[in-house]
């Protein structure tokens, strides 16, 4: 899938982990413009605000996409994780297709939408250096 995912250049589709064991990323709300963090793995299914001392403050959960009405690149990644027995990979895409609220002002957002804009949430090996 990944393959197929970066032979398409869909680079933002192809980059993300595959997992959803810990699957966090970065982005700021599209709204207030405040930084969150939005969690999908082991760890829940959540927008919040990272706090140096306190960890995830203000959880707000997502709503998972429904798969049954996904298309595209969505939907053909979450329905060739689900016939190949990837079930926390086909509903981690759920939670990646769904939406969340912001902690702080409580827009609703994309969540993959946010993710093509957010920072990495450790280095990311595939970002082009520009000097």
């Amino acid at each position: 899938m990944i393959a197929l995912a970066l032979w398409l250049w869909l680079w933002l589709w192809a980059r993300i982990s595959m997992d959803y064991t810990d699957e966090h990323y970065r982005p700021r709300c599209p709204r207030c413009e405040q930084a969150m963090v939005v969690v999908i793995g082991d760890y829940g299914r959540y927008a919040a605000i990272r706090d140096w001392h306190e960890g995830d403050i203000q959880r707000r959960p997502l709503r998972p996409a429904d798969p049954a009405v996904l298309t595209g690149i969505k939907g053909w990644m979450a329905g060739t994780a689900s016939v190949h027995g990837e079930r926390v990979l086909a509903v981690g895409l759920t939670y990646l297709f769904g939406e969340g609220d912001c902690p702080h002002c409580g827009a609703t957002f994309e969540v993959a939408a946010q993710r093509e804009h957010s920072r990495p949430a450790e280095p990311d090996p595939w970002a082009v250096q520009v000097t």
